[in-house]
């Protein structure tokens, strides 16, 4: 187990960005921390690297977001809707309903 303690964070101003690339980027990070905990099972504990902590501040365009235990019926607003009022639709990979 790595016993450093980071208490640093990394901040970034993402400003104003799409929700899936956002997202992406989100996961791109979390995979890199991944990775070094993969890699920190087979090293000796002075040796490990420690894993990056993030703060990250962005605003998107309105989107709504179904997660894996929604159901698509709940989502009242059609494609053409969406468009008039600038939204986009997503599924991701954790929460709930719309």
């Amino acid at each position: 187990m790595n016993h450093k303690l980071n208490k640093i964070v990394k901040f970034e101003d993402l400003g104003t960005r799409d929700y899936m690339p956002t997202w992406d980027y989100q996961e791109a990070l979390m995979k890199e921390n991944l990775d070094i905990k993969v890699k920190n099972r087979d090293t000796e504990p002075e040796e490990q690297e420690i894993t990056n902590n993030h703060l990250l501040f962005v605003e998107h365009p309105h989107v709504y977001t179904l997660g894996k235990s929604g159901h698509e019926e709940n989502m009242l607003a059609n494609a053409d809707k969406l468009k008039e009022i600038e939204a986009t639709y997503v599924k991701v990979n954790r929460g709930g309903d719309i």
